[in-house]
């Protein structure tokens, strides 16, 4: 079972946020997919002749409004800048993309697709960690294990942060991954998230929904899957799936 909430202090400092959650079992990340690449290949070369003329990423429609939101919380977008942001500059500059692994490469070409946050945890991970994702604030205690650094480090209290109890899994809500719960090639299981901000579903009525979709007809498509997603808001913060076989959404209550 994994349950995944959002704390309501995360919603004082970001209204209206609302977060796809798309979760998927049965996944074979083990083995090259050459059509994977090559897609993520094309979405990466076409980058900088869809942003020719805007000067800048920060100066799309879904970006700028992301630096204005965490300047507003007091989270510097130019040292934290939100993931989104990262990848359409270095794909503004050209050369070669960043390959991963399939999946990685996947879901990073739905983001830059569609100029919006996506990222994923390792879904067999958290449920072996107790199978409660949160996204919350941080607080004393709380440990960050940054890819690279030999141990985790401590996190200052008072980030927006994916966590499993006092393991942080992102920094600054989506600038910086933590190595635990990474997707990998041994990931058979994913929970893939996607976040949007109110102005821009507010400027663009649909975007989260669009956004849902195409995440959960991309790995059914792409891996041969059956996905279950949700969108979570103020209003429905909680959500929770059976992930013995197929993934299936299992009411609140019921969630063990």
């Amino acid at each position: 079972m994994l349950t995944f909430s959002i704390h309501p202090d995360v919603f004082e400092r970001l209204p209206n946020v609302r977060i796809v959650a798309v979760v998927a079992t049965g996944i074979d990340n083990s083995v090259p997919r050459p059509d994977i690449e090559q897609r993520w290949r094309e979405i990466w070369d076409a980058t900088p002749a869809r942003f020719a003329g805007l000067g800048s990423a920060q100066s799309h429609h879904r970006v700028a409004p992301w630096r204005t939101q965490m300047t507003s919380i007091g989270v510097s977008p130019k040292k934290h800048p939100v993931a989104i942001e990262s990848i359409v500059r270095r794909a503004i500059k050209g050369g070669e993309p960043f390959i991963i692994n399939p999946l990685v490469d996947w879901y990073n070409g739905v983001s830059l697709a569609n100029v919006l946050p996506a990222g994923a945890f390792d879904a067999g991970d958290l449920v072996r960690d107790g199978g409660h994702l949160e996204l919350r604030m941080t607080r004393d205690g709380d440990r960050f294990h940054v890819l690279g650094a030999g141990a985790p480090e401590p996190v200052a209290p008072g980030e927006i942060g994916y966590a499993i109890g006092a393991t942080i899994l992102t920094r600054h809500l989506a600038w910086r991954q933590s190595v635990e719960a990474m997707v990998t090639p041994a990931t058979t299981s994913v929970i893939v998230m996607s976040e949007t901000i109110d102005a821009i579903e507010r400027a663009e009525p649909g975007t989260v929904e669009a956004m849902r979709s195409a995440i959960i007809d991309g790995l059914a498509e792409t891996f041969g899957v059956e996905p279950a997603g949700a969108i979570l808001t103020a209003q429905n913060p909680t959500v929770a799936w059976d992930l013995s076989g197929p993934a299936r959404p299992v009411p609140v209550g019921e969630a063990v």
